[in-house]
C-alpha cells in the first residue's frame, strides 16, 4: 500500500511537469523561428491540426504522437508498476488537466493502457473521419461511444466513469470561451456557431500570423478558448 502511495506521488509529479511541454508550439517555433508563436496563429490552438495548418503534414504527426505519448508514457508505467487502476486513473487526470490543447490526442493516450483493444475498433471511424474530412465530428463521437463501449464489454466502472469523464472535459474545451463568439448572436447564425464549435471545433475567428507584430490587444481579445 505503503509502496503504491510512493509510486503514484512520483509518477503524478513527474506528469504533472511532462504533460505541460507544448510540444506543438515548440516544433512550430523550430522550424517557422523563434519569433514565431503557434498561440497566436490560426486557432490559437497548440495541437497537430494547427501545426499542420502552420508548418506542414509531417511535422504534425509528429507532434500529434507525441502528444498522445505524453499521456500514455506515465499511464502505462503506472500500470506497469502494478498500480490499481484507480491510481492510474488519477494520474491520466493529472496529464490531460496540465495539458494546455484541447486535450484529444492526450486523452486518447491516456486511455489506450486501459482500453487498447477498444480504442483499435474505434480507430476505424477515426480514420473514416479523416478521409471524409470530418476528423473532429468523428474524434467526439468515438469519445462519446467509448463509455458505452467499455460498460457492455463488463470493463470496471471506474474505466467507464474515466472515458465519461474525459468525454465530457473534450465537449468544455471545446465549448471554452464560446460566450465570446456568440455575443450579439442571434437565431440560426448563433445555432451555427455553437454547432461549429462543438462538431467541428471551429472558431469563427481566426488569430494573426503568429509572428510578434500581432498586437497584445488582438490576443487580449481572443476568447480563452482560442489561446489554449
Amino acid at each position: 500500500m505503503l509502496r503504491d502511495i510512493w509510486i503514484t506521488a512520483v509518477i503524478a509529479i513527474v506528469t504533472y511537469f511532462e504533460a505541460a511541454i507544448p510540444v506543438g508550439a515548440l516544433v512550430a517555433r523550430v522550424l517557422r523561428g523563434k519569433g514565431f508563436h503557434l498561440r497566436r496563429f490560426g486557432t490559437g490552438n497548440i495541437g497537430a491540426d494547427n501545426v499542420a495548418a502552420a508548418v506542414g503534414i509531417l511535422p504534425a504527426l509528429f507532434v500529434g504522437l507525441a502528444t498522445v505519448f505524453q499521456g500514455y508514457t506515465p499511464v502505462a508505467v503506472g500500470r506497469l508498476l502494478g498500480l490499481p487502476d484507480i491510481a492510474a486513473i488519477c494520474i491520466g487526470l493529472i496529464a490531460i488537466w496540465r495539458y494546455r490543447g484541447r486535450a484529444m490526442a492526450i486523452s486518447f493516450g491516456t486511455l489506450l493502457p486501459f482500453a487498447l483493444y477498444e480504442l483499435i475498433w474505434l480507430g476505424i471511424p477515426i480514420l473514416v473521419g479523416r478521409v471524409i474530412r470530418e476528423f473532429a465530428i468523428s474524434l467526439l463521437l468515438v469519445f462519446m461511444v467509448l463509455p458505452l463501449f467499455l460498460y457492455f464489454r463488463g470493463r470496471s466502472m471506474a474505466l467507464v466513469a474515466y472515458a465519461g469523464v474525459v468525454f465530457l472535459y473534450i465537449v468544455y474545451r471545446r465549448m471554452e470561451g464560446v460566450k465570446t463568439d456568440i455575443a450579439g448572436k442571434k437565431g440560426k447564425e448563433r445555432r451555427r456557431i455553437l454547432l461549429d464549435r462543438l462538431l467541428h471545433d471551429r472558431r469563427p475567428r481566426r488569430l494573426g500570423d503568429g509572428s510578434p507584430s500581432v498586437r497584445q490587444s488582438t490576443i487580449s481579445k481572443t476568447s480563452p478558448g482560442e489561446r489554449s
